[in-house]
């Protein structure tokens, strides 16, 4: 896997897919801002949170594509505080669509 890991275009993908998602929370938090002031209860719509979920399944590829790639570096090497912080934000994004989609499968029982 390292050879993926190490590819140029898998660097521009990531790099592009974080710019994408940057782009998209800044507009998603604008928009919810919206909505909120307008007083709607629903702050996403069900496809933000598809966007949401699409993008939470890319950066968790990615990260098992890097952890693959590197194994036990990955936690011990150089650059391990970074990817922490990356392993951290992952799970947190997983933790929170699990969470998301638990509550609509409770809100239809």
């Amino acid at each position: 896997m390292t050879w993926v890991a190490e590819t140029q275009y898998f660097k521009y993908f990531v790099t592009l897919l974080i710019i994408a998602n940057s782009t998209f929370v800044g507009y998603e938090m604008q928009v919810g801002m919206f909505r909120a002031l307008d007083g709607n209860k629903s702050l996403n719509t069900a496809g933000e949170d598809r966007a949401n979920d699409v993008f939470a399944g890319l950066f968790t590829i990615e990260l098992i594509i890097r952890i693959l790639a590197y194994r036990l570096h990955f936690f011990l090497g150089e650059e391990w505080m970074w990817n922490m912080f990356d392993f951290c934000i992952v799970l947190n994004k997983l933790i929170s669509v699990w969470i998301n989609y638990e509550g609509k499968m409770v809100k239809k029982n």
